[in-house]
């Protein structure tokens, strides 16, 4: 079964049961502790490896590339280098090709930039790497943002993933399961067209929120792509909206006990002798869990322990 407790529930049961108001601890700080308090029960439940963080999903394949024109960008500034869009929010890191036309459409300015700050954000301040820019003002704009070196890709952007399981679509012959073949090096991913083994195979290379697909020119066109990976919870942004904490329901009273404590600890009041007793039984799990998992990496070839 799905959690039947939210984050704007969890927060207000715990501010009446700590006899607290709104006022006592800060609503921001309260988020950090929730968010820290839930991370730390999923590392537990990561480590015990709990089904419940396994997930599958439906992707849908897209050109890797980001086009906006004037309508879609709302200002840009020189002085301060500001790039504002009119929807959708900005990568850190993002490479902008930005060409500034008059209303007669003769070209004013062509510039190179990338996006500097203001990640997940409509707003950008970008670094310029090329080319002189110019006020917006009452000009035209184009700004063309290529992520990847694909034609074809899939967007993790939105998903909280930790570790990929595996990526396929229903193209095999009879409309059977088709697996995608993972590449780790960067350097053979981007000649794989120049491997006949691969003319027939869709092959995948991972970056950051950005999956980059190989589609061999012999193979099936991509089907539905089936999406299967180790997830991790969503964090807590606000109590405005009600948003299902994603863990387990039989661990809620564990992350209310540890975020009650945090509650009473910033309000300067006691924790209760159950809700301690409780915690310290949680943090002997958690330690011993971390116990275990250091043994592991340790015993794993191609590292050592520290």
């Amino acid at each position: 079964m799905l959690n039947f407790l939210t984050f704007r529930q969890l927060d207000t049961a715990l501010l009446h049961k700590a006899g607290l108001n709104e006022n006592d601890v800060i609503p921001t700080l309260r988020i950090v502790m929730i968010n820290d308090k839930l991370m730390k029960l999923y590392r537990l439940l990561d480590g015990l490896n709990d089904p419940w963080f396994h997930k599958t999903t439906t992707l849908a394949a897209a050109a890797d590339v980001e086009i906006l024109t004037d309508a879609q960008v709302t200002s840009f500034t020189s002085g301060t280098l500001t790039l504002v869009r009119a929807a959708g929010t900005w990568r850190l890191g993002q490479l902008l090709s930005i060409s500034i036309f008059s209303g007669a459409g003769a070209h004013i300015a062509d510039f190179l930039a990338r996006v500097a700050s203001g990640q997940g954000t409509a707003t950008a301040v970008l670094t310029v790497i090329a080319g002189t820019p110019v006020t917006l003002g009452a000009n035209k704009i184009t700004v063309v943002s290529p992520f990847g070196c694909t034609a074809s890709a899939l967007d993790l952007s939105a998903m909280y993933v930790k570790d990929i399981l595996k990526i396929y679509d229903n193209s095999y012959t009879g409309g059977k399961v088709r697996l995608f073949t993972p590449i780790k090096d960067p350097m053979i991913f981007a000649v794989l067209h120049r491997d006949p083994f691969f003319d027939n195979r869709i092959a995948y290379f991972h970056l950051g929120n950005t999956i980059d697909l190989y589609i061999g020119p012999s193979a099936t066109a991509l089907g539905t792509i089936q999406f299967e990976y180790r997830g991790k919870p969503q964090l807590c942004a606000d109590f405005d909206t009600d948003v299902v904490i994603d863990i387990p329901p039989e661990d809620n009273q564990i992350l209310m006990d540890e975020v009650l404590s945090e509650y009473l600890q910033a309000a300067g009041k006691e924790t209760p002798p159950d809700v301690q007793a409780r915690n310290m039984e949680f943090q002997k799990r958690y330690d011993a869990a971390q116990a275990d998992l250091s043994k592991t990496m340790g015993t794993v070839s191609g590292h050592r322990s520290n």
